[in-house]
């Protein structure tokens, strides 16, 4: 999930942003959400540069428009989108938090070290899967593989190839840019395919282990071309 733009203010930087990002194909099985605040204030331009993202989306995306007043918003994105009416609750809980309260910085440093060839496969491994303490194995290795996701997406954010995503601080995203790999960029899409059916595997009860550590081996393989 990623949130986009604010109420009140639109730049063309955050409609560019909300394009590039909803332009890019999910893994297998997966679903990607693009959060847009301040739908209401689109003018005619920026509605326009959206509008074929929102007719023709990528398969795997989901697009949740947020708008103060519904009636402000342009017919043209309007008629193209189902309207929900939501109550502003006592307490409302800012996306943005959410996503920070993941922990994804702390997994995230653990592939940085197995990508630095600090840590042995097994080590790493091992650190995953007892990230989270309270978890079973299972959750565990599935956060682990949503986390390997993560790590390949912010390697290319931190190298400018897609851009920059909420919830991850930027203490963690430039020290990815210096991980000392020769990356095919070619190969990112099909390892992102085979993360989506690994976390189908966990699922089925597949040995959680089992499937992390191919995961990671496939990572080695890819930024070392062995």
């Amino acid at each position: 999930m990623r949130v986009f733009g604010d109420s009140g203010t639109l730049s063309i930087d955050t409609v560019d942003q909300f394009i590039s990002y909803a332009s890019v194909k999910t893994a297998s099985g997966c679903l990607k959400v693009s959060v847009f605040r301040g739908v209401d204030f689109f003018t005619d331009v920026a509605a326009d540069r959206v509008l074929k993202t929102i007719e023709e989306p990528v398969p795997g995306n989901i697009f949740l428009l947020l708008s103060q007043n519904s009636r402000r918003v342009l017919p043209t994105i309007r008629s193209r989108a189902q309207i929900m009416k939501v109550e502003r609750g006592a307490r409302m809980v800012d996306l943005h938090d959410v996503t920070s309260a993941t922990g994804a910085d702390t997994s995230l440093e653990v592939l940085l070290d197995f990508a630095r060839a600090n840590v042995s496969l097994s080590e790493t491994v091992g650190r995953l899967l007892r990230m989270r303490s309270q978890n079973s194995l299972r959750d565990n290795a599935t956060a682990g593989l949503q986390t390997l996701a993560l790590f390949m997406n912010s390697v290319l954010r931190a190298r400018g190839k897609v851009p920059p995503l909420a919830g991850v601080s930027l203490s963690t995203e430039p020290e990815l840019a210096r991980v000392n790999f020769v990356l095919d960029e070619s190969r990112v899409g099909l390892f992102l395919d085979h993360l989506g059916e690994r976390l189908k595997h966990v699922e089925q009860n597949v040995n959680p282990e089992l499937v992390l550590t191919n995961a990671l081996l496939e990572l080695r393989r890819m930024t070392t071309h062995e």
